[in-house]
């Protein structure tokens, strides 16, 4: 047999505990209300500076833009252009500087452009002994003349002049002390004859007559032997 269902009405108590509940949910909502909007729980300019716990205030808390100044910052304002000013202490002469690198030793150098060459500036210095230096020469004439002359001045001078018996004239190649053009044995003047005509062998002083010294030239001759007589070419003298 079957029985019939029947419907029990709440009791009291039951009621009570309902509203309780619904009581305390509302009651947390509220307070998560509050919790989440603390202003709305703490009057403005209430709290002291030592509520607050040690280095808990960070740049998110802190409006940079309502920070005054710094006072120890006051002379920073133009550093911007300290920044290659550490080694600028001796820079108010060094206007010309950028090509001083070599410029410790160059005190006396004003007038040393040429002073390579200038051991004495008053007169040109001698050629080193066993060095050589080269010219040209010619000279030309006729008859009645019976030789003709020319003077060969050195670009060096010679602190001992050539022996009168070591100029020696060279119609061909070379010839004994002058092996070939641009060379002369040291202590001798070598002549490479270059054009010539109706000359016979030339010869020079140097060392006699009473020239001066240091050797600044010598002068040459050279016999006529026909008409339109003339000589010219290259010299080399090796300092003795």
């Amino acid at each position: 047999m079957k029985q019939a269902l029947t419907r029990r009405r709440p009791s009291a108590s039951m009621i009570v505990a309902l509203a309780a509940l619904f009581v305390a949910l509302g009651g947390s909502a509220v307070a998560a209300t509050l919790a989440s909007n603390g202003d709305l729980l703490i009057k403005k300019q209430t709290l002291s500076g030592n509520r607050l716990r040690n280095h808990t205030v960070t740049g998110t808390q802190v409006n940079l833009a309502k920070l005054g100044k710094v006072p120890s910052a006051k002379a920073a304002d133009t550093a911007a252009n300290a920044t290659n000013a550490a080694n600028a202490n001796h820079a108010s002469t060094a206007d010309n500087a950028t090509n001083a690198t070599n410029a410790t030793n160059a005190a006396n150098s004003t007038n040393a452009g040429h002073a390579t060459t200038a051991d004495t500036a008053d007169k040109v210095a001698t050629l080193t002994s066993g060095h050589s230096e080269s010219g040209m020469f010619g000279a030309g004439g006729g008859s009645p003349a019976s030789y003709i002359g020319e003077g060969i001045t050195y670009a060096q001078p010679l602190a001992t002049a050539v022996p009168d018996s070591h100029i020696i004239d060279v119609k061909g190649a070379s010839a004994t002390h002058c092996p070939g053009i641009g060379q002369a044995e040291q202590g001798y003047l070598c002549l490479y004859e270059k054009i010539y005509n109706s000359v016979g062998t030339g010869y020079g002083y140097s060392s006699s007559s009473g020239f001066t010294s240091p050797s600044v030239g010598v002068v040459l001759y050279w016999p006529i032997t026909g008409s339109n007589a003339y000589s010219g070419g290259e010299y080399t003298v090796t300092a003795p």
